[in-house]
């Protein structure tokens, strides 16, 4: 709902309240159409404000008035800023091994996070954006650092933890962007070849930042998030004490982040079926971090 100027007034606005003169006698009830006959009574009676409904206000779902709200559009704007400057840093290191200034990625992670009212609105705003498919790998760290901005609030880590988390989310997978896409996203099933290949990715990571001396627990994210605590992970069946505690997290984020992002062959999955889904079925192949 807003208040709209009666000259802004259109054909087939729908009144959200009441409109009274300055008697107080009423001119129209709330859900009136406008129409002329409408905005010549308003002339008449010198209104010169009304409320009117939003498309946000028509909304059925939760989701649908995030989508619609003025809050979740400046959000999108500043987004597509950040994202853009996270896809020139990683394909600079990806094709010229030119390490990313780690505060500039910090940076765009508090800024987008200042566009939303709490942790859980931030959720629902990436929930809401949705990635072109030449930005897919691009788009899965960098929605898994703002991810784990919000996760570790929850775990009430501190500012030093929290930003390690972070940028071990923005490094992780960027071993895929040495993939080919068609291999990376391919919606038929793989092949035990392309399967192999897929699963160098943690290793491909590695080789690309380890001459940058970057934070220890990066490099351990990149190599050991995909390595179960029952020894069934890869690349190397560590098990849970061998494994690094922010690749741990890093697990959980990743999972999250993949079921509530759309793919070619599937839906994206709402949080809280995403936690159900953890409930269900993830307490048996992630760690149970200490």
């Amino acid at each position: 709902m807003r208040t709209a100027a009666r000259i802004e007034l259109l054909k087939g606005m729908e009144i959200a309240q009441d409109v009274c003169d300055y008697r107080g006698e009423l001119l129209f009830k709330a859900g009136t159409k406008v129409d002329e006959l409408v905005i010549k009574k308003l002339t008449r009676h010198s209104v010169m404000t009304v409320s009117v409904l939003e498309d946000v206000d028509y909304a059925t779902t939760h989701f649908e008035k995030i989508r619609l709200s003025r809050e979740f559009k400046r959000f999108e704007q500043e987004y597509q800023v950040g994202l853009t400057q996270y896809k020139q840093m990683m394909t600079t290191l990806a094709q010229l091994r030119v390490k990313p200034d780690t505060q500039e990625l910090l940076d765009i992670y508090y800024h987008l996070a200042s566009f939303a009212s709490s942790g859980a609105r931030l959720l629902d705003y990436l929930y809401n954006m949705i990635p072109s498919e030449d930005e897919l790998t691009h788009t899965h760290c960098f929605h898994s650092a703002l991810i784990a901005g919000v996760y570790a609030d929850w775990l009430t880590m501190g500012r030093e933890k929290k930003d390690t988390l972070i940028l071990c989310a923005y490094f992780y997978d960027i071993g895929k962007l040495d993939i080919p896409y068609s291999l990376l996203w391919k919606t038929e099933k793989l092949t035990d070849v392309e399967f192999a290949s897929i699963k160098n990715h943690p290793v491909l990571g590695y080789n690309m930042v380890k001459d940058f001396h970057l934070d220890e627990h990066i490099y351990k994210a990149i190599l050991t998030h995909h390595e179960r605590c029952d020894g069934m992970g890869y690349p190397s069946r560590l098990k849970s004490g061998q494994i690094n505690e922010y690749a741990k997290h890093i697990a959980i984020i990743d999972a999250y982040e993949a079921m509530t992002s759309p793919r070619a062959y599937r839906n994206s999955l709402t949080p809280l079926q995403v936690i159900s889904r953890f409930e269900e079925e993830y307490n048996r192949h992630i760690c149970v971090l200490s």
